[in-house]
């Protein structure tokens, strides 16, 4: 067994990721929100709102429950894949929500959806599949939560590297995913559709332990 720090205490886990672990680091870190999750925040599902923007007041990060899928959905088509088609739709985000190898998570704050992100587990490796916050929720914390609420996930269930594709165009998510400690990897001529090049980056967690 090897051991993980995680807010207050250890959190044992096997050498070996499997889906038990997935799914008790899921609850661990779901229960046990000190650092990550900050306020709760009641349960209300209203309908995101693409203009929407609220005084500073904390995230809620939680998992995602099926009833989110149609409005993450367009969070989707509208924040990540513009341009691209819509192969996000709703039937694909509630595989991923009921996929035992993927979290996904939402950031609330009040009655509004602000952000998701969706992570998928295999052997030692972690991908973020999609990742996106509301322009009017940017630069307030929101994606920074979000990922950390995944690696935090990654370290414990003994994820050794997280990667991610991005858009070679976009220099702000860039900047934002190597402030968090990810490093270029390669460079993916017409990778997306073959319309748009991209670049996939990387998180080595093993050198976050210690």
């Amino acid at each position: 067994m090897a051991s993980v720090r995680v807010s207050s205490g250890f959190y044992h886990v096997p050498q070996r990721p499997g889906l038990a672990l997935w799914k008790a680091a899921r609850h661990f870190l779901d229960t046990q929100r000190r650092r990550i999750v900050f306020q709760a925040c009641p349960d209300p599902r209203e309908k995101y709102h693409p203009t929407h923007s609220i005084a500073m007041k904390p995230f809620d990060i939680k998992l995602a429950q099926t009833r989110d899928a149609q409005y993450i959905a367009a969070m989707s088509r509208d924040h990540i894949e513009h341009g691209l088609g819509w192969k996000y739709q709703q039937a694909q985000i509630l595989d991923a929500i009921r996929d035992a190898d993927t979290n996904v998570i939402i950031a609330w704050r009040e009655s509004s959806l602000a952000g998701f992100a969706i992570m998928t587990y295999q052997g030692f490796e972690a991908h973020l599949v999609l990742f996106a916050v509301l322009p009017a929720d940017r630069r307030q914390g929101a994606g920074t939560q979000l990922i950390q609420w995944l690696i935090k996930t990654a370290e414990v269930a003994g994820v050794q590297t997280v990667t991610v594709e991005l858009r070679t165009a976009n220099t702000i998510a860039h900047h934002f995913y190597e402030s968090l400690g990810f490093r270029q990897l390669e460079s993916l001529q017409h990778y997306y559709r073959g319309v748009e090049h991209g670049e996939r980056m990387a998180l080595d967690l093993r050198r976050r332990v210690g």
